[in-house]
């Protein structure tokens, strides 16, 4: 089995080499982040389930849509009714710790890091930004004010 390490070396030869994006760089959380046609992606490497070797990685690439969200059932029902509109990825409400009216709004999708190939995290990486870029034209307005 690889290790998150690995893993994470690999994802960032992806990004660099494959790719050829300029300015990955470590995100808050330990992994990288990159802009991606103005679109902030995060990639979380991390090790899946039981422990040692025998544990796995999964890839964890999302990217943000909004902050400060109100939720109400309105945008619940949306979200609901988004669950199944993408093949790579998924919107996420995260509700923020330090005001559990709002949430954070994000589209994301998990690879398996042990079988990790190449073009599909490039072509995952560029649909989860591109979705999350087209998503936040949606909530901007309806569910929430423009982020800044």
């Amino acid at each position: 089995m690889a290790t998150v390490e690995a893993v994470q070396q690999e994802v960032g030869e992806v990004l660099v080499s494959d790719l050829g994006l300029d300015g990955v760089r470590l995100s808050p959380s330990g992994g990288l982040a990159v802009n991606v046609e103005g679109t902030e992606v995060f990639l979380d490497v991390f090790a899946r389930g039981g422990e040692g070797a025998d544990a796995g990685t999964v890839v964890s690439i999302y990217a943000p849509i909004a902050a400060a969200v109100p939720i109400t059932p309105e945008l619940l029902g949306w979200v609901a009714q988004q669950s199944g509109a993408w093949v790579f990825g998924h919107v996420v409400v995260a509700p923020d710790a330090d005001a559990p009216e709002q949430c954070f709004l994000t589209m994301s999708h998990n690879l398996l890091g042990e079988f990790l190939n190449r073009v599909e995290l490039s072509s995952v990486l560029v649909a989860v930004s591109a979705s999350a870029a087209a998503l936040r034209t949606q909530v901007e307005g309806r569910f929430a004010a423009p982020v800044g």
